[in-house]
């Protein structure tokens, strides 16, 4: 069974495209709308060269210890033309990044970013509209010209409507790079359409692999599935509560840094097993018993998650799931934390998804999937060069 379109389809904002100033403000808007990783999305602070006023790049694009540089432009020109437009306004910018004190520097809503140009490896997106757009890796001519440049890991040229359908469908960090790793797979650029589909087979296969790997009936897949991994992921960045021995909005970062870094089948798949947990609670039929309290441990990639609900009411209810995120800790990674998603369930007829996100452990040191994912993007194009050569 595969996905379902019309049941997932996310409502788009009406009229969108009068709504916004700018491509750069709506896209910014369909991040924060749909997509978990919008707090890790920002547009940069301008910086000063001479007696002008200038943009590092339009959005920044943290994928925690990698950063995507989008630049993108509304044109009627060929498609080549922008993509040099918005290359040399990239590569212009890490000039001056690296020669100067300016720091590429910009807020979401839960933290400040101050970032050097030697702090993280950079990948250069060069978002273009063109009628008859190719999404394509794009090759920067010559030999890195500074050390900003050396710290760039690829290029790539995306067509608009393909980042704004990511941003729509909830994709994250980890989806795209897995689709610049798709596009590096590639022997030619591809027609946006065939990207397009990119984006939905991910998505689709996704869904289908959770089917799959849990054996979920038609019916749960209707009721639970089809309703729930929006609500679920925004929820996410907007949990009552986060808990971490860290100083600061340290703690909320690191959690929402660590799921940004999850792909759409890992948080399908935490998503499964809360509306699982919570239907099995909600609808134990009155007069029964049912359980007050249900969790797992997951293991999703280098992380470790510990999913549980719980009954308020139900006697021992939160000391069993703070027993299973005890659990959890013992099977800590070195460098990557325990995500613990706790949803407490008021009485049987309500919910409160994610009552409270707790990070256990320290500040992730390991290396990010969606890292892992471009450098293997990089070494494929690095290969396919020399043999050209």
């Amino acid at each position: 069974m595969l996905f379902n379109e019309r049941r997932f389809a996310v409502e788009q904002p009406q009229h969108a495209s009068n709504q916004f100033a700018s491509d750069q403000e709506s896209a910014v808007h369909a991040f924060a709308s749909y997509c978990l990783s919008a707090t890790m999305i920002f547009a940069p602070n301008e910086f000063k060269k001479g007696n002008a006023t200038r943009e590092p790049c339009d959005l920044v694009w943290v994928a925690r210890d990698m950063l995507f540089l989008i630049a993108m432009q509304a044109s009627t020109k060929p498609q080549l033309k922008q993509d040099n437009h918005n290359v040399t306004q990239l590569r212009g910018w890490l000039r001056t990044w690296c020669t100067s004190d300016i720091k590429l520097e910009g807020a979401t809503p839960i933290t400040q970013y101050s970032i050097s140009h030697d702090e993280l490896p950079l990948v250069l997106v060069s978002v273009a509209d063109a009628e008859d757009g190719k999404a394509a890796i794009l090759r920067l001519p010559g030999a890195p010209k500074n050390e900003a440049e050396e710290k760039v890991l690829l290029a790539c040229s995306i067509p608009a409507v393909a980042l704004m359908q990511l941003a729509h469908t909830g994709g994250g960090a980890a989806d795209l790079a897995c689709l610049i790793d798709q596009l590096a797979k590639a022997e030619r650029p591809v027609s946006t359409f065939v990207f397009l589909q990119w984006i939905d087979d991910l998505r689709n296969s996704s869904y289908h692999r959770l089917l799959v790997k849990h054996r979920i009936p038609q019916e749960l897949s209707t009721e639970f599935l089809d309703t729930y991994p929006h609500h679920v992921i925004l929820s996410l960045r907007h949990s009552g509560g986060v808990y971490e021995s860290g100083e600061g909005n340290k703690a909320n970062y690191a959690v929402v840094s660590a799921f940004n870094d999850l792909n759409w089948f890992q948080t399908y798949e935490i998503c499964w097993y809360m509306a699982y947990f919570a239907g099995s609670i909600i609808e134990t039929p009155v007069g029964e018993l049912g359980p007050g309290a249900m969790g797992r441990i997951i293991k999703s990639g280098n992380y470790t998650i510990y999913v549980g609900a719980y009954a308020a009411a139900a006697p021992g209810a939160l000391e069993t799931v703070m027993e299973g995120y005890a659990a959890a800790l013992k099977m800590q990674k070195e460098g990557f934390p325990v995500l613990s998603l706790m949803m407490m369930i008021s009485d049987l007829a309500a919910a409160e998804p994610f009552k409270s996100i707790i990070f256990g452990g320290e500040v992730t040191t390991g290396p990010s999937n969606a890292r892992r994912v471009i450098e293997r993007a990089a070494s494929r194009i690095a290969s396919r060069s020399m043999g050209e050569e």
